[in-house]
């Protein structure tokens, strides 16, 4: 299933490196990460580059965000939406599937995903965050396997993958029609990914970075979609669109919205109005596709 990233020829692994079984590139494993780049070392230090401006953002815990942070109740609704798609999906077309969680960060997912598999494979391009990740499920018994990959050169080969979490990554990156015609390949005829993102191109969000242009700032978002824009994407990568999920509505302040919607009770009131009233406004999408 891997693949040379140089010559795009099947991996094996040979004591602690994996290597190209054509042209014998070694690729490294670090801490039982393999790093399947072209340049570890250049990769490494531009990801350390982002670090130093942005220490925060790359290398704060996410799983306390899930677990403790101001959004936990809206997170685990998208939690419990993503585990019924899976169930439902692994249902039809039967259970010995594989899932691969791409843009895995601390594998805060990776708790639950995996009761729905035993073939879990987890990537990202912070070694950082997949260390820790690794840390985490050894800890919890959890099987997986982690990868370092760019994912616009993904080192998978055609049609590896039965459902792909792609879960709040899509906004980061910038060639993103690329990166999605890089999953749609991946990706087996008949599975599905489950695509994650902020709606953050729609007025009300538009309005919340206008008034608090300093939250931006912090982070590394470069799209900002609304499911038009998001639909004539995954469309032009070669989807099929299955469903649009709108979830989470709050205050158009991030500093009061924060504070407000860490109580259940009015998160709950903010998403039975805004399903209702502000559909399109709604702070998350989540469309699933199948190849």
């Amino acid at each position: 299933m891997l693949l040379c990233i140089k010559c795009k020829s099947p991996i094996n692994l040979e004591e602690n490196n994996l290597m190209c079984s054509k042209c014998f590139h070694k690729y490294p494993i670090v801490d039982g990460v393999g790093v399947l780049v072209s340049d570890p070392t250049k990769h490494l230090k531009f990801i350390q580059d982002k670090i130093e401006i942005k220490k925060e953002w790359y290398i704060g815990n996410q799983t306390l965000s899930y677990d403790t942070g101001p959004y936990k109740v809206h997170l685990q609704k998208r939690i419990s939406y993503v585990q019924n798609v899976i169930e439902t999906y692994l249902k039809n077309n039967g259970i010995k599937k594989n899932i691969l969680d791409l843009g895995c960060g601390d594998g805060a997912n990776l708790r639950w995903l995996s009761k729905y598999s035993q073939d879990i494979w987890a990537t990202d391009y912070n070694l950082f965050r997949l260390r820790r990740a690794k840390k985490i499920t050894d800890e919890m018994k959890i099987s997986a396997k982690f990868f370092l990959v760019d994912i616009l050169n993904l080192p998978f080969e055609n049609n590896s993958f039965d459902i792909i979490f792609f879960n709040h990554v899509i906004e980061h990156i910038n060639n993103d029609l690329f990166a999605l015609e890089n999953i749609y390949r991946i990706t087996k005829k008949g599975g599905i990914v489950i695509v994650g993102t902020p709606n953050e191109g729609a007025l009300m969000w538009k309005f919340a970075y206008a008034i608090e242009p300093r939250v931006k700032k912090k982070t590394d978002h470069v799209n900002f979609y609304t499911s038009k824009s998001l639909s004539n994407l995954v469309l032009k990568a070669g989807f099929k669109i299955k469903h649009i999920e709108y979830m989470g509505w709050g205050i158009p302040s991030w500093s009061l919205d924060r504070i407000i919607r860490k109580y259940k009770i009015i998160d709950d009131i903010f998403e039975h109005i805004g399903k209702r009233v502000f559909k399109n406004q709604a702070t998350s999408l989540y469309m699933i596709l199948e190849k």
